[in-house]
């Protein structure tokens, strides 16, 4: 028995090391994707049908990208991603914003003026439909100082659309004729 487990010894390293490798890489793997599976349930919560990547018509002879696009119970909804993990200091008319994640410190330009652009030049193509804009922040954001109220952590966003979406689903159907505007004029 004992001669046995003398043979088994130099091969534990070789046996482990790969293991302990699989599992560090599926743990990653789980770790990277949490958002992005995070925010394919609260869209399929809050919302009826989804476009990612569009490119329309900005009103002003040019090009817009809109990174999501949803079709909700309270109108047509632009949403923008940031990443961000750390206490941000925003301000709706600050011209960069702040994130303190620990010692690392880092700025980005304020987003709600493209969000604003966004959202109007869906407008253009809405009509008398609703069109809302959000940034949603993704990642353990925390807003220190106050939020403006078009940036909104993922939770914030389920809580502010999900209500409507059970409640109203005769309304989507008043905004569908828009939305197929909207998907007829846009590339992807």
């Amino acid at each position: 028995m004992i001669s046995e487990l003398k043979f088994l010894l130099p091969w534990i390293p070789v046996i482990a090391l790969p293991a302990v490798l699989v599992l560090l890489g599926v743990w990653l793997y789980l770790r990277q994707t949490a958002q992005a599976r995070a925010l394919r349930r609260v869209v399929r919560k809050i919302a009826s049908e989804s476009q990612t990547e569009l490119v329309i018509p900005d009103g002003m002879d040019g090009e817009i990208q809109l990174q999501h696009v949803l079709l909700t119970s309270m109108g047509i909804l632009v949403m923008d991603l940031k990443r961000v993990d750390g206490n941000v200091f925003a301000g709706e008319k600050l011209e960069e914003w702040t994130v303190m994640a620990g010692p690392k410190r880092y700025k980005f330009q304020n987003p709600l003026p493209a969000l604003r652009a966004r959202t109007a030049a869906v407008q253009g193509l809405a009509k008398d439909v609703p069109v809302l804009g959000r940034v949603v922040f993704l990642g353990k954001a925390e807003f220190v100082g106050g939020r403006p109220e078009q940036a909104v952590t993922l939770q914030q966003l389920e809580e502010e659309f999900a209500e409507a979406a059970r409640k109203g689903s005769e309304s989507i159907s008043a905004f569908h004729s828009s939305w197929q505007q909207i998907q007829l004029v846009a590339s992807h």
